[in-house]
């Protein structure tokens, strides 16, 4: 029998606003420890919040073998790596400090706007451990801002918002930025007259329906099975040269561990799914690894006391361009800010409706947009109408890059 420890500790200050001004303060800290047993092709969890006993853990853990929940897999095994990112030093002291006076300068600067929601330092430390030699910790320490913004005159409860996690913060960054959005939002805008038009997607999946049919094509079991779009064209050709795409552990870019709930990662914490246009292989965890003899990704996710599962824990888009603005070439874009609704047909054909977007000439927002509706399919939209993807963009310090794809835009 072998033993696990996963453990994941979530603390955060985090200051609500209200009309920009500091309405209140919380702090949390939590604790998650769970211990896993393994033992002739069963796996065995026990979790707790807060204190723990990990020897009482471990012999409840080994109780639920009873259960007979199966998992024909060793362990990670001898592997011993610790990250540690703390580029983001702000004492909390400090923090409240400058969120009074960020939002002092914000009432003054940007009169006809108010802005609510939170600004919070979030810390994060998650170990991998067991008796096999495994040991990996990642330890980080970010920054968030999350902030719903509405115009006074307006007759909304709120008229948009956006946000972004980091690890710097200036608030001569952050202001220049909100007074741009909210000048451009208080200017109405018209689409350039185009049969398709550059559009701009922030990198983050889970907030681009864009994204979405790619990556349910990419996952392991619904290629296995049959049921992906990218069934069969292993090896094959299928998008734009200039689109790479990768399964993402990198701490530092994707925010989230460099090992996934099985203890794998990768070199430079990338795995290639498509390189160059050419679909490489699809992400998998070690089941669905074994399951379609393919090659193990390490894509993994589990709750803390839970039996590690398949999903794709972050993600990188090749970088082609330095900047938007050299992506574009002197055309004018629609800059995607808030969107939800979307779907895919099993052809995959997008119908995508965008809440709040603005004109963008890839250095600033120009005007806001009427509410809109793009349309593209996923192998045009990766084969002849991705036009690149760059690092700067609208948001300072967000370590996202940014996608632009020439697609079918109308209004509402």
């Amino acid at each position: 029998m072998n033993r696990e420890l996963y453990q994941i500790r979530s603390r955060s200050f985090s200051v609500k606003i209200l009309q920009t001004k500091i309405a209140s303060v919380k702090e949390k800290d939590v604790l998650r420890t769970a211990v896993r047993v393994y033992d002739k092709g069963l796996i065995g969890i026990k979790g707790v919040l807060g204190h723990y006993d990990e020897e009482d853990l471990a012999k409840k853990a080994a109780a639920t073998l009873k259960y007979r929940n199966p998992y024909p897999f060793k362990p990670t095994a001898g592997v011993k790596k610790h990250i540690l990112i703390d580029e983001f030093k702000m004492s909390t002291e400090e923090f409240m400090e400058e969120n009074e006076a960020f939002l002092k300068e914000l009432r003054n600067s940007i009169k006809g706007f108010s802005f609510s929601h939170k600004i919070s330092i979030l810390e994060s430390r998650t170990v991998l451990k067991n008796d096999l030699g495994l040991d990996l910790i990642n330890e980080d320490r970010t920054f968030a801002l999350s902030l719903i913004f509405k115009e006074k005159s307006s007759v909304n409860i709120i008229d948009g918002g956006f946000g972004y996690a980091a690890r710097k913060w200036d608030r001569n960054d952050a202001l220049p930025l909100l007074d741009g959005l909210c000048g451009a939002y208080a200017k109405k805008a018209a689409l350039p007259k185009e049969e398709r038009i550059p559009v701009v997607f922030i990198e983050h999946y889970e907030g681009m329906d864009a994204l979405f049919k790619l990556v349910e094509s990419l996952g392991g079991m619904s290629y296995g099975s049959g049921t992906s779009l990218l069934s069969g064209k292993e090896s094959r050709k299928v998008f734009n040269e200039k689109f790479s795409f990768y399964q993402s552990t990198d701490p530092v870019k994707a925010y989230t561990e460099f090992f996934d709930a099985e203890g794998i990662f990768n070199k430079g914490f990338l795995y290639p799914l498509i390189e160059k246009g050419v679909f490489k292989t699809p992400y998998t965890d070690k089941f669905t690894a074994d399951l379609y003899k393919l090659p193990l990704t390490g894509a993994s996710v589990s709750h803390y006391d839970g039996k590690p599962t398949l999903a794709l824990p972050g993600i990188e888009i090749g970088r082609t361009h330095r900047t938007i603005k050299d992506i574009l070439g002197g055309r004018k874009a629609v800059y995607v800010m808030m969107s939800a609704g979307g779907d895919f047909t099993p052809q995959g054909d997008m119908s995508l409706p965008v809440q709040l977007s603005f004109l963008y000439d890839g250095e600033k927002l120009i005007g806001r947009l009427p509410q809109l509706q793009i349309s593209g399919n996923i192998f045009d939209m990766f084969g002849g109408d991705f036009m690149g993807a760059a690092e700067e963009g609208v948001l300072p310090y967000a370590m996202l890059d940014n996608m632009v794809l020439s697609l079918k835009v109308s209004g509402i």
